[in-house]
């Protein structure tokens, strides 16, 4: 292309304009008027000085003639325009082609100019050229600003790990984000035109509708509704949901966004927490009610025992006697038990090999379950060592094994098993009563009926049984638990109606093994006699009757008082006399503790023997801390009560 004709002269920054004219004194014309006024210009004679001038010269406005001695104005627009789709084009015609100028205006050009070009005219429709480009540079912005928002917008909410989502008026989804395949695993497109109360547990679609329709004519949304809602595979999750209405530019309500929260597990942390609070509340009951039901059984079996003393085994009336005692003794296995699942209970803790105590368990087992259950052991080799009690541990499983039994009255499976475990730090927080670390788990596993959740929920608690009246006293597993809960451990049951139930007792680990040591068993004279005086204190009095009976009976001088205030004074009148004081630990007024350290501080080398229905080693290390000499167990026998009193008695005497 000549120089000339293809010129292109950038007189200061502006808008770029491309003149196409074959009339070359109107381009110059119009090229001076542009170039005084800062804008950059193009010029070309002709459709191909048009089409090669683009490509180094990117304009933002074009006047093209309408006739070109090498082609139509028309062609000139259509080839510009699909190479420079931004600019803004100007048609320019005589009169004679308003026709065909406005078939240009038909194929994209923004207006036309008739000629003669008057200057006037000329730049008014330039700035509107400019304006169009300024507007279509705004727009073009403001789309840019709305799809970087709507892509921040999305990607937060897609960063959510809450259920984000929004419904029609009709109440179908037209939006989800993606938490809902982490939540639910559902893919967002089985989500979107679903109507929002088929992903609601039956339960709560009633409750979501009438609280849809309401917002809809009230046109407010809700906050923290609690809903069920069904997992893909079948589960129920717990969920929080809260919507705010929505509204177009007219007010009208055109559906609604909420967020839904799953709070599954802070549900089920919060059960747990309840469930310990009130296995909690229930032990203290349990351990008050033990410690009266103590002093009852105290004097049956102690008036019991002193009335067998005094009989003949030929007497008619011994063999009742002996019933009668023995139903004390059972009473006294009860209280126990409920001292137990109280954790008031003294553990005697000893390393032990669980492998080794449950195949001693297992011969007893075979002699104890019907034939018709198969008892099967699966246990781990090196199983790390725990740190327990013997008695206990065995009084746990042979609990277990009895109740699987009566779970299988057709026969079935039991199976024992053990293996090492090690319990992590994110276990520990979505199970409140579970501390991570390393434990050894026993499960014990039966093939009977199982159990309803609903069962489940109470079977640790005491008196709750669903064996029929007159077969069991509800203490079995509660005891299992309290002992359980008092060696550091946790258990944990696992049922379903008709596939069994397993049983999962988790006891923490020591690091090494270290032979078990028996204690060796001093045997004494059944009943032990003496002559010495006793002061005999017990606000029950029942209790003191019967034991001035027994303590009499073998010898001793006996003093009583009803509480703490009277033993003072009694001991302050005949001190001098008194060698040992039996007293209980918990009376109204003065306590046993009070008394204790009062009765010491008037003699320092008094002996003092405490006594409680409170079992457990609390109270017990509690009275000897304080400076008592011995501890008894209520109920207590009669010839353990008299052996400790002779052992007090003689401390002295062995000493010296």
């Amino acid at each position: 292309m000549p120089e000339e004709l293809g010129r292109s002269r950038n007189v200061g920054l502006g808008c770029r304009v491309l003149i196409v004219d074959d009339d070359r004194d109107l381009a110059e014309s119009l090229v001076d008027i542009l170039e005084s006024r800062g804008y950059v210009v193009g010029v070309a004679h002709s459709a191909r000085d048009a089409r090669e001038i683009i490509s180094e010269f990117e304009s933002q406005v074009a006047f093209i003639d309408l006739k070109l001695p090498d082609g139509s104005g028309t062609e000139v627009l259509s080839y510009l325009k699909k190479n420079l789709p931004g600019c803004v084009f100007v048609i320019m015609t005589a009169y004679a082609d308003l026709d065909s100028a406005v078939s240009a205006l038909e194929k994209g050009a923004l207006h036309y100019l008739r000629k003669p070009v008057q200057p006037a005219e000329f730049l008014r429709l330039l700035e509107g050229a400019v304006e169009t480009i300024d507007l279509r540079k705004e727009k073009k912005q403001a789309l840019e600003a709305l799809r970087q928002s709507e892509e921040k917008y999305r990607s937060l909410v897609e960063s959510i790990v809450d259920w984000v989502w929004a419904v029609d008026a009709d109440g179908r989804y037209t939006f989800s984000n993606s938490a809902v395949k982490n939540l639910l695993n559902y893919d967002v497109g089985d989500v979107v035109g679903v109507l929002a109360w088929r992903l609601v547990h039956p339960e709560d679609r009633e409750i979501l509708q009438v609280l849809f329709q309401k917002g809809v004519a009230e046109k407010t949304g809700w906050t923290d509704l609690a809903l069920c809602r069904i997992h893909q595979d079948g589960s129920e999750r717990f969920f929080e949901s809260s919507a705010q209405p929505i509204f177009d530019a007219a007010g009208h309500l055109i559906g609604f966004t909420g967020v839904d929260r799953d709070v599954t597990a802070r549900l089920r942390l919060e059960s747990q927490l309840q469930r310990a609070q009130k296995m909690e509340a229930i032990g203290t009951l349990a351990g008050g009610i033990a410690h009266d039901f103590n002093n009852l059984l105290q004097a049956i079996q102690g008036f019991s025992e002193l009335l067998l003393l005094e009989s003949s085994e030929k007497d008619p009336i011994y063999r009742r006697l002996q019933g009668i005692y023995r139903a004390a003794k059972r009473g006294g296995i009860l209280t126990r038990q409920l001292l137990a699942f109280s954790r008031k209970v003294e553990v005697k803790l000893q390393q032990l090999d669980l492998n080794h105590e449950i195949r001693e368990l297992r011969k007893l087992l075979d002699h104890t379950l019907p034939k018709m259950i198969g008892i099967g052991l699966r246990l781990a080799d090196d199983l790390w060592p725990v740190e327990a009690d013997p008695a206990q541990i065995e009084q746990v499983l042979m609990n277990l094994a009895i109740n699987a039994k009566d779970a299988m009255p057709d026969g079935g499976d039991l199976i024992i098993e053990t293996k090492n475990h090690t319990i992590t730090e994110r276990y520990g927080k979505t199970h409140l009563d579970v501390n991570p670390g390393d434990y050894v788990t026993i499960s014990v596993i039966d093939t009977g009926h199982g159990m309803t959740k609903d069962i489940q929920a109470h079977i640790f608690e005491p008196f709750f049984t669903t064996k029929e009246s007159g077969r069991g006293t509800g203490l079995g597993l509660a005891m299992v638990y309290g002992i359980v809960k008092k060696h550091g451990g946790h258990v944990m049951c696992y049922s379903e109606p008709g596939h069994g139930t397993t049983f999962n007792i988790f006891l923490p680990a020591i690091p090494q093994t270290a032979p078990a040591v028996s204690e060796e068993k001093i045997q004494r004279p059944i009943y032990e006699s003496g002559t010495e005086t006793i002061l005999l204190v017990d606000d029950e009095d029942f209790i003191r009757n019967v034991g001035r009976q027994v303590l009499t009976k073998f010898g001793y001088t006996v003093f009583t008082a009803s509480d703490g205030e009277s033993a003072l004074v009694l001991y302050r009148e005949k001190g001098k006399n008194i060698d040992l004081v039996l007293m209980d630990l918990i009376m109204p007024g003065m306590g046993g503790r009070k008394c204790l350290t009062e009765l010491l501080k008037i003699n320092p080398d008094l002996k003092v023997i405490m006594a409680s229905g409170f079992a457990g080693p609390e109270p017990a290390n509690l009275a000897i801390k304080d400076g008592a000499r011995g501890f008894l167990n209520k109920p207590y026998e009669t010839r353990e009560m008299l052996r400790l009193i002779r052992q007090v008695l003689e401390q002295d005497k062995d000493n010296g």
